[in-house]
């Protein structure tokens, strides 16, 4: 009765009140949307920070040497530099000089490095710039999860598994690794919008938003990183044609077209971005040892093997007893390892979630643990990368395990986001057969990999000969790097990798042990209430954060930046010597074997390095350094050294008959009549000489006949006059340093002399060559100021490694130091 008296005013005011009502509902759950996006995304931010929260309050930071001889001080100078209104192109502080900016790593032409360098001092720069990347890796891994319709607990779990996972904090301390590496899954998060933009202004806008991307970790720059960038976008694009064509044309040739319309401007325009460092530095590569390439054993080094895949469990597998490591590489190269929970949940995944995402992502982390493990694998597919133009300049394969964490990272969140619905589409009181195998299956595991391991370390301990025997032939013989590792290191590090009482192997079963009672309590419950309730997400995402936090803090050694970029003694005592006449600042050589003064570590502190430390080392400077690190000359007069810093690295200084050398390191080296074939050496003022000894090596003189005059020796006094003379014959004063090889022995043309002792071809090495002692006596005694040793050998070269002098009383003075100080 009432409708029938309703007027059509009414009528419509309800439907305008009902229609507001449906409006408001509609904004309020999104505003419900937005509010829960900000708090997962804020939570996430705070996961990752964590792991730097040592560097936020007091600058402390995960390092390794690449930290303290290159990153640091080079940004601390660059930071000098723009805040007097420089912009370093070019550093004169190392390398005898060095163009800074076109080599990248510092980041020069990188926007948040330029702004951080400028905004904050260098310790405070460092610290906000791993932590902008790292967030900036996290949000990329959670809007790529979301791109894909996971839900947000998924999409949490996906960033906190690719930011704090092996590869970024492995790689911690190489800031443009990092750079570059971070911006991976946001560029994919970018391209897939892109693709499923229906609108073509927002496909447009996504496609821009790649560009700035891409333009970015170009700018930012790590070369081998922004390779594989690349080639992960193309894995991408080519498994998105045919894996997973969701979203796209149903034709396999216009979903190709969609594809190569989308990813082809991204990748031309973003390289374009970023051509203002690129082009520079792909200069600079062509002078430096990687211009040409290098060979494949090299560009195999720092392979992921296959051994190594164990530390998805124990993730320091490699580290034996006081953290001694094991491994074939450097370990900051070698780990893989994603989470105790995320591996589980990505094999669920794997096994459980028939999807095609599923499957995409399976197949772009497959390739990638492909490429990993270079060398190792069953197919080398890093090898036919090699052959591609531009890329056999690169080395260390086992980096793509970026791709493998980020894969595992999207498997991950897909395995929670399946748990989590099959808890929730459960008929109450039952649980479905596939979940309580991955409960009871994990459970079973855990207990198998226990037994296992107990067993391998009994047959260790009760058959060491055959596990060392084994170790040899099938561990050692791999391709390796070159530090020291022997059987015994190899051995005891299996011991303490199987052994229970371990901390780290505990901790793993431990932590699979109390996942799987999670997982338990989650899905096996009987309590509806208890299997639906909505946390049990975050608890995973929780027990995940603090089981990568854990490993995170444990790979590198952690110090204040105060402390690693103090200043060295050497600074002070250089600042206390008489300036240069010239005003010129001081340039230095050291060994490099000084950490205190290793290359570049002086850049912020005024004095320049004639040496230096960076991946793009000029072809030249390299050879030039080797020359006056082995032999000490006029060529290095010509870089303008005045201070040579060089312990007794080589060892103790030999002595033999009353003169004083160093077997590795000559002081004369050279042709005849060659520009580095003379030396002249400062003697006390009217210093009284009777007689004269030398250290000598001839090489590739098997012709040259006895009594051959080989090398000339002139004393002068004070007026520059010659006083005396003598000359060094072959075969009575030197000979060939290869006089006792069996096989050059016959064809020697001149005798065997006294021998002083051995050197080491090259400089260094295991090739043991023989030194000569020549002993002259002069006809009187002289009064000299300066001897002068002058090659003059018919053929081949000769090497003087020390002198002497010896006045009438017997007293003597070693030839140490030229007449020209430094």
């Amino acid at each position: 009765m009432h409708a029938a008296l309703e007027s059509p005013a009414d009528r419509v005011a309800q439907n305008g009140s009902a229609e507001a009502t449906r409006t408001r509902s509609a904004s309020d759950a999104h505003l419900s949307s937005t509010a829960a996006t900000g708090l997962a995304i804020a939570a996430l931010l705070v996961i990752v920070s964590v792991s730097l929260a040592d560097g936020l309050l007091s600058s402390t930071v995960a390092y390794e040497r690449d930290t303290t001889v290159f990153y640091y001080p080079l940004m601390s100078w660059a930071a000098q530099q723009l805040r007097q209104g420089t912009f370093p192109l070019w550093s004169p502080q190392f390398f005898g000089g060095y163009p800074l900016f076109a080599d990248g790593e510092v980041g020069l032409g990188y926007p948040p490095a330029l702004l951080a360098l400028i905004t904050f001092s260098p310790d405070r720069a460092l610290v906000a710039l791993r932590l902008m990347h790292l967030w900036v890796a996290a949000l990329g891994a959670f809007a790529l999860a979301r791109s894909w319709r996971l839900p947000r607990s998924s999409a949490v779990l996906a960033g906190t598994v690719f930011a704090l996972g092996s590869f970024l904090q492995a790689q911690i301390h190489h800031e443009n690794i990092v750079r570059t590496a971070a911006w991976l899954p946001l560029l994919l998060a970018c391209v897939e919008h892109a693709l499923q933009a229906m609108q073509p202004r927002r496909k447009v806008g996504w496609i821009a938003c790649s560009v700035l991307v891409l333009g970015l970790a170009g700018l930012s720059l790590h070369s081998q990183m922004l390779a594989i960038d690349l080639i992960a976008l193309g894995l991408y694009g080519v498994a998105r044609w045919l894996v997973a064509p969701s979203g796209l044309p149903a034709s396999g040739w216009r979903r190709l077209g969609a594809i190569v319309g989308v990813c082809a401007p991204v990748v031309l325009l973003g390289l374009g971005m970023a051509a203002v460092q690129l082009v520079p530095l792909l200069e600079l590569a062509g002078f430096s040892p990687r211009g040409s390439g290098i060979p494949y054993a090299d560009s195999a080094a720092y392979s992921l093997t296959l051994p190594g895949l164990g530390q998805l469990i124990f993730p320091y597998l490699f580290r034996g007893p006081e953290d001694q490591q094991w491994g074939l590489w450097t370990h900051w190269e070698s780990y893989i390892y994603i989470g105790l929970a995320p591996l589980v949940l990505a094999v669920v995944a794997l096994v459980l979630v028939r999807t095609r995402p599923v499957l995409m992502w399976a197949l772009i982390g497959g390739l990638g643990l492909v490429l990993a493990l270079g060398q190792y694998s069953p197919f080398n597919l890093h090898y036919y990368l090699w052959l591609l133009p531009g890329l056999s300049g690169l080395r260390a394969p086992g980096r793509f395990s970026l791709v493998v964490v980020l894969a595992g990272a999207m498997l991950s969140a897909y395995g929670l986001t399946w748990l989590h619905e099959q808890a929730r589409q459960s008929v109450l009181g039952r649980v479905r057969a596939p979940v309580r195998v991955v409960v009871v299956g994990l459970g079973a595991f855990v207990a198998l990999l226990t037994v296992l391991l107990a067993v391998a370390h009994a047959a260790l301990l009760n058959g060491p000969d055959a596990a060392q025997s084994w170790i040899q032939s099938s561990y050692l013989s791999l391709p390796r790097d070159t530090y020291a590792l022997t059987v015994s290191d190899v051995y005891s590090g299996l011991l303490w990798s199987t052994d229970l009482t371990n901390p780290h192997v505990a901790g793993s079963l431990l932590g699979l042990l109390l996942l799987a009672v999670l997982l338990a309590c989650w899905q096996l419950s009987t309590r509806w209430t208890v299997r639906t309730w909505s946390g049990w997400p975050a608890v995973l995402v929780a027990f995940t954060a603090c089981d990568l936090l854990l490993f995170a803090w444990g790979i590198h050694p952690r110090a204040p930046l105060a402390k690693l970029g103090a200043e060295p003694p050497a600074v002070a005592a250089i600042a206390q010597l008489p300036p240069a006449p010239d005003g010129v600042p001081p340039r230095l050589l050291a060994s490099p074997v000084l950490s205190q003064v290793a290359a570049n570590r002086l850049a912020p502190f005024g004095v320049q390095e004639a040496n230096g430390y960076s991946s793009l080392q000029f072809v030249w400077h390299r050879d030039y350094l080797g020359r006056v690190l082995y032999v000490d000359d006029d060529l290095l007069d010509l870089w303008n050294v005045r201070f040579v810093v060089d312990p007794a690295h080589y060892g103790r200084v030999s002595t033999y008959r009353g003169v004083d050398f160093l077997a590795q390191q000559a002081q004369l080296h050279g042709p005849a009549d060659g520009v580095v074939s003379e030396a002249t050496f400062g003697l006390k003022p009217g210093s009284s000489v009777s007689e004269l000894r030398f250290v000598t090596a001839m090489m590739a003189s098997v012709g040259v006949s006895q009594d051959t005059p080989v090398a000339e020796v002139e004393l002068r006094d004070a007026a520059g006059q010659v006083v005396a003379t003598r000359q060094l014959l072959a075969g009575q004063d030197s000979m060939d340093w290869a006089w006792e090889l069996a096989n050059v022995r016959p064809q020697m043309q001149h005798q065997e002399v006294e021998s002083a002792g051995v050197a080491y071809e090259g400089g260094a090495g295991n090739t043991e060559r023989k030194l000569s002692f020549a002993d002259l006596v002069l006809d009187a005694p002289v009064q000299a100021d300066s001897l002068t040793f002058r090659i003059v050998m018919p053929k081949g070269e000769m090497a003087l490694y020390g002198g002497a002098i010896l006045s009438p009383d017997g007293t003597s003075q070693q030839l140490f130091g030229r007449s020209k100080a430094k």
